[in-house]
């Protein structure tokens, strides 16, 4: 049996030590000096006097393989038969595309506002779902505009939604977190809403100046004291405070980090910085992160957050709801999409719930036409288990601007110190 050393094999060394990762795996193995002395013969092709025993061990965990196509194509069938699963269905659910907030990197910028959803639609949706038969999970995301400007909506549509014959059903809340009041939060069990990420750009004058509420010039103030009584009324509940970051308040995010920590006790509760990304033209400049740039931040501030552990690679057989079959983006209006970035741009519509997809060559681009699985320079790549290929909008966009924008996994070129980084807070 030919035996070669996988293109997915990792060696970093670490003070007295080597570490080897496998992104197929997705496993970190740490070595001694002798055992990395063997391995670099090894990976040379060299194998005389290597045991059978440890061929085997490193057979088995893909270390050395008959050939990385076959793992490549094993992956493949993981992410397509993710992709065409017929007993789970995510829907992503708008009920308005209203907002009482006028953020300016807001990449809903030019949508129409005015839509809010009404009880025909509702049973539309159940309809819809209705129709999926062997339906065993259900995952619903709510989301906007600010959905809880429709909070009756959402009361309304998940008592039916509750009532249809699936055995499992999950709902999360997209919300700027500033209309979650006691009483809604007193609600939010009995509609099944056991996950919720509210956005906060950094402290109050930061976040107030890159997140303006139309009418309130602190909301702030609101939006923090809503998360204190969201942790007390429904401390179960996982709350994800996610702060939008680039050039200009990326530091601010420690800021808040810090401030939360010693705040707020409840394990279910955590921040985490997302990077803003061009989607769309915007009114306002922004000092957007590149790729490299994302990475170097995180790796130069491991002190104040543990980056490590947090952009430890995870193994890529889920699918984003763009290219999964059974998933729908769902408007006010009962218009369907693709993507979260498209709602309320009509050109972006690939149907209706009442005539299906009508415009298939949208569709058929979102669900093919940007898909790594069939792009070479992903499959050939060393980082492919671990990298979905990047944004499916942002692909398609580079595909019909003809643009070139890399779109690559954030540990792209730095694994070496991710896993160095995750390995010593791990360790600690």
């Amino acid at each position: 049996m030919n035996l070669n050393w996988s293109i997915f094999n990792f060696i970093e060394k670490y003070n007295d030590k080597y570490l080897l990762y496998n992104s197929f795996t997705n496993n970190l193995i740490e070595l001694e000096e002798s055992d990395h002395e063997l391995l670099v013969q090894i990976k040379s092709g060299n194998l005389d006097g290597v045991s059978p025993q440890v061929i085997s061990d490193l057979k088995d965990n893909y270390i050395l393989v008959e050939s990385d196509e076959l793992l490549i194509n094993k992956i493949k069938l993981a992410r397509l038969s993710t992709r065409f699963s017929s007993t789970r269905m995510n829907l992503t659910l708008a009920p308005t595309t209203a907002c009482n907030f006028i953020c300016p990197y807001c990449y809903e910028e030019g949508a129409d506002k005015n839509k809010t959803m009404n009880e025909q639609t509702e049973d539309e949706i159940i309809k819809l779902v209705s129709s999926h038969s062997g339906l065993e999970r259900l995952n619903v995301d709510w989301y906007g505009g600010e959905p809880l400007l429709a909070f009756d909506t959402i009361q309304s549509l998940t008592k039916k939604l509750l009532a249809l014959p699936v055995n499992e059903y999950k709902a999360t809340l997209v919300t700027n977190g500033y209309l979650l009041d006691r009483d809604k939060i007193l609600k939010l069990k009995e509609l099944k809403i056991s996950q919720i990420q509210i956005t906060l750009d950094g402290l109050e004058e930061t976040h107030n100046a890159r997140r303006p509420h139309r009418t309130n010039k602190d909301s702030f103030s609101r939006i923090v004291k809503n998360i204190d009584d969201l942790n007390k009324l429904y401390p179960e509940a996982e709350l994800h405070i996610r702060v939008n970051i680039d050039k200009d308040n990326a530091e601010d995010f420690f800021k808040l980090h810090a401030y939360f920590k010693d705040k707020f006790s409840n394990p279910r509760s955590f921040v985490y910085p997302a990077y803003i990304t061009d989607f769309n033209p915007c009114k306002q400049t922004f000092c957007f992160m590149n790729r490299k740039e994302q990475a170097d931040f995180a790796l130069k501030n491991l002190d104040k957050f543990p980056f490590g552990r947090f952009y430890y690679p995870i193994t890529k057989l889920g699918e984003c709801i763009a290219r999964f079959m059974n998933s729908y983006i769902i408007g006010p209006e009962g218009e369907l999409y693709k993507c979260w970035c498209d709602v309320g741009e009509k050109d972006k519509i690939v149907g209706n719930l009442r005539e299906g997809i009508t415009n298939t060559e949208l569709y058929t681009r979102y669900m093919t036409g940007s898909d790594p699985l069939y792009d070479a320079k992903c499959t050939k790549c060393s980082y492919f288990p671990i990298c979905n290929g990047g944004c499916a909008f942002r692909r398609l966009k580079n595909n019909q601007a003809n643009i070139n924008e890399e779109l690559c996994t954030i540990q792209k070129d730095k694994i070496r110190d991710f896993i160095k980084a995750y390995y010593e807070d791990s360790n600690r």
